[in-house]
This record gives structure tokens, C-alpha cells and sequence, in this order.
């Protein structure tokens, strides 16, 4: 059986992050600048940085997903509850 406690893939850790990985999670400015303030005061455990650091195996999948993920987030037009409504379902599939 699996140990179902541990992650399949380790996150790569914003010191590992190239320039192909920073451009790539810039599609998200705001979600890149929060993990790596963090990260410079300390926080190893900053809230998002397992998810950007999964994204930065795959620069270009990284770069696809940040940049519909900030349109849903930012530039749509979307009231609070059917962008989280899109979201449950999403994750759901």
C-alpha cells in the first residue's frame, strides 16, 4: 500500500526557481510576489508556495494555468460567488 502521507513530488523551492520558472509563475504577479516576501522573511511554509513550487516542474503548464487563474481571479466579470461556485466545480472534475 502507499503511504498516502507524503507528497508523489516534492515542490521545488524558490532558490531552485530559474528564470524560465520565475517568468513562467509571474503570470500571476501578485501570487508570485506574496510566496517569495514570505520566503525571504523565513517562512518555508508560506501559503502557495507548495502550489507554485508543483507549477515549477512545468514551466509551461505553469505559465497557461497562472495566466486563467488571474483572469478568473482579477479581469473577469464574474460576482465573488459565481467565481467560487467556478472554482468548487472545476475542482471537482
Amino acid at each position: 500500500m502507499q503511504d498516502t502521507s507524503s507528497a508523489r513530488m516534492s515542490p521545488l523551492l524558490p532558490p531552485d526557481w530559474d528564470e524560465e520558472i520565475l517568468d513562467a509563475l509571474g503570470a500571476f504577479p501578485s501570487g508570485l510576489q506574496f510566496v517569495l516576501s514570505r520566503w525571504e522573511d523565513g517562512g518555508d511554509d508560506a501559503r502557495g508556495m507548495h502550489t507554485l513550487g508543483s507549477l515549477a516542474h512545468y514551466p509551461a503548464l505553469a505559465k497557461a494555468f497562472l495566466t486563467f487563474n488571474r483572469h478568473v481571479a482579477q479581469n473577469s466579470m464574474l460576482t465573488a460567488r459565481e467565481r467560487e461556485l467556478l472554482i468548487l466545480r472545476i475542482s471537482w472534475l
